[in-house]
């Protein structure tokens, strides 16, 4: 009998996780009870930026550089106060670009001979900026990704963890899905989604993420006998953002030279293919802007890949004569994606990945 209670009391402790459990890790759902309120200030984040890059995308808008400015710097707290003060400088351009462009059509030409306008569905500056790429892509890196790593660099509480989730782009819920009728996949959480195969052997950038989430949540709460599991799923949580933005940057050069070299594609189509290179561009010049010791890529590797791009950093983009002169330019954004994959050390089947949107 003693044998027999013995073993049962090994199955019961085995079945609720027992000696062999993490004490600090999480269990397979995400505590949801207080998100909604842990969360708000970032969740009001996210409809902020939705009204700064809504007039860049509408071609019946005429916005000034000063609404712009206005919606950046609304709210308590702003985008503007989240950002990157370097990425913010940066901003007063791209506005200004965006009233002289708003409501006439862009006609590319070497050197640039109007102010930019609409073409194919998009708002471009006279020298190939998508301007609404510019600023939303941008801010991904510089805005929600910036504070998320300022914030779990502090004192990191559950309330901590809920605020860097919002920011990320999901709920507890972690639909992975996003185009969810109810709390879909956003902004990051959205490309890391894309970034994951679901068919695949082992988990993706976005189970990955998700898993350090529901572990950092789970640490924070009991104190510092955890504080080395918390920050250890803090660390993959940054790691694997990271992985997601300069996956998707693949992604978007890769879509963006197949549009671009197209045999007998339209000046729409080859706008469209313009559009998603300034998707990749507006990513890297973000996260260019976060601190070094926050990202995995140096300032010298980003520059770069900027320059390959002809979109250096803190000087005029070239970014019109992949449309004029596609031959000479276009090779670059495959150039770039080889400096990416270097910089990163990522195998040829992690590029190629990277290259499928799930």
């Amino acid at each position: 009998m003693r044998h027999l209670l013995t073993s049962l009391a090994a199955l019961l402790i085995a079945g609720c996780g027992g000696a062999a459990a993490d004490p600090c890790a999480g269990g397979e759902a995400y505590p949801a009870d207080a998100f909604t309120t842990n969360a708000a200030a970032e969740r009001a984040l996210a409809e902020q930026l939705e009204a700064v890059v809504g007039p860049l995308g509408d071609v019946n808008a005429r916005p000034t550089q000063a609404q712009l400015q206005g919606l950046f710097e609304a709210g308590t707290p702003s985008l503007s106060s989240i950002t990157t003060p370097a990425f913010a400088a940066t901003l007063p351009a791209i506005f200004a670009a965006a009233e002289e462009a708003a409501g006439s059509t862009w006609t590319p030409a070497d050197p640039p001979v109007d102010s930019g306008g609409w073409l194919g569905g998009t708002l471009f500056s006279n020298r190939g900026v998508d301007l609404q790429e510019a600023v939303e892509k941008g801010l991904l890196g510089a805005a929600h990704y910036n504070e998320a790593v300022r914030l779990m660099s502090g004192d990191v509480s559950p309330a901590t963890v809920d605020r860097v989730l919002a920011l990320y782009g999901t709920t507890p819920a972690f639909p992975m899905d996003h185009k969810a009728a109810v709390n879909p996949d956003t902004f990051s959480a959205a490309y890391a989604k894309k970034r994951t195969n679901p068919a695949a052997s082992t988990p993706g950038i976005y189970l990955v993420i998700k898993r350090a989430f529901i572990d950092a949540r789970a640490a924070s709460a009991k104190g510092s006998a955890c504080q080395a599991q918390r920050d250890a799923a803090l660390a993959t949580i940054r790691t694997e953002w990271e992985r997601a933005l300069v996956g998707t940057v693949v992604y978007y050069l890769n879509e963006a030279a197949e549009g671009l070299e197209a045999p007998n594609a339209t000046q729409a189509q080859r706008a469209a293919a313009l559009h998603e290179y300034n998707e990749a561009v507006g990513l890297l010049k973000g996260l260019r802007t976060v601190a070094p010791a926050s990202r995995k890529m140096t300032d010298a590797q980003l520059d770069e890949m900027l320059t390959t791009l002809l979109a250096p950093m803190g000087a005029q983009p070239e970014s019109h004569k992949l449309l004029l002169d596609s031959v000479t330019n276009v090779p670059r954004l495959t150039q770039a994606v080889g400096q990416l994959q270097a910089a990163w050390g990522f195998t040829a089947d992690e590029v190629a990945n990277f290259k499928v949107n799930y």
